[in-house]
């Protein structure tokens, strides 16, 4: 059985995942990032340091695909921009990782592109050979599936929605990321004394979104204002892309039932029945072995 392994690099973990070629997950490990953030060669050790250590339990993987929350070269052998590990742009990561093993093959892509090729192979049902993959989480992220291979446009960092303008000359991200949906929940709460929400002794975004789908006036609002800000975006990204699939995943598609109906009453307004009638929006298959499952997904793809 081919194994490969799936490396999603997150703001404050590195999770790794031992995948087999048909998208089981043989075993999965967890190591911590935050403490590496202030310095860049720390942190390159310290991935050095574990991925070493798998790599020794399992000599017969020869194929290493990683996920990063960021922009990359456009040979994706550069780290350009990763704004929850800033000190690494620049840092020419596959060079380094060549180096430290030189007997393996390493593929680097965006941790959204690389979501979304996990889902294009290992997603369930049949998948369409071209779609929009949107995570909702701490961010908001996006790539494309474009007759079954990623699209990353002319320089390599296509389709970056959550970095679009949206309402009041702030990007997307902004608004319906992590940060965002706190603020927009303190202030709906304010006038909805009676929110469940307020007898919790601490909530993130999801606990928004959960208690939304049980009815809460303010997980309601919340998300239904989500759908409105992602519907506009998507507005334009339709009458570009002129797709008909679009997939939702990360933490904060939970509260998708509520995001959907909102986001579609936008499109109807804004776009013709050519655009709209066929759109299929579902959510995203893979759950929390998105990264891992896309990053396996490179190796496979290559």
């Amino acid at each position: 059985m081919k194994k490969y392994f799936g490396v999603d690099v997150g703001g404050t973990n590195i999770k790794i995942g031992v995948v087999s070629e048909k998208g089981k997950i043989i075993e999965k490990i967890k190591y911590s990032t935050t403490k590496d953030r202030p310095d860049d060669t720390t942190f390159i050790n310290h991935f050095i340091e574990v991925m070493g250590s798998e790599i020794k339990r399992y000599p017969e993987i020869d194929k290493i695909g990683i996920g990063l929350p960021g922009m990359l070269s456009e040979d994706r052998k550069k780290i350009l921009n990763l704004p929850n590990i800033p000190n690494l742009g620049g840092r020419k990561f596959y060079k380094e990782l060549q180096n430290a093993f030189s007997d393996k093959k390493f593929k680097l892509e965006n941790d959204a592109n690389a979501a979304a090729l996990g889902e294009y192979n290992f997603g369930s049902g049949k998948m369409p050979e071209t779609f929009l993959f949107i995570t909702l989480g701490t961010g908001v992220g996006s790539g494309l599936i474009f007759k079954k291979k990623i699209f990353n446009g002319g320089k390599g960092n296509a389709l970056e929605l959550g970095h679009i303008l949206s309402e009041d000359g702030k990007v997307l991200e902004s608004h319906i990321g992590k940060k965002g949906i706190m603020r927009m929940t303190l202030n709906i709460l304010q006038e909805h004394p009676e929110s469940e929400i307020n007898d919790l002794k601490s909530f993130r975004p999801k606990d928004v979104a959960l208690a939304g789908l049980e009815g809460d006036i303010v997980g309601i609002k919340v998300f239904q204002k989500v759908g409105e800000l992602l519907g506009k975006a998507l507005v334009t990204t339709l009458r570009l892309l002129d797709i008909n699939d679009i997939y939702v995943g990360g933490g904060l598609s939970a509260g998708l039932k509520i995001v959907e109906p909102e986001l579609r009453k936008v499109l109807n307004q804004h776009l013709p029945e050519y655009y709209t009638e066929d759109l299929n929006i579902k959510k995203a298959s893979l759950g929390n072995n998105a990264g891992i499952l896309g990053a396996a997904s490179l190796c496979i793809e290559d």
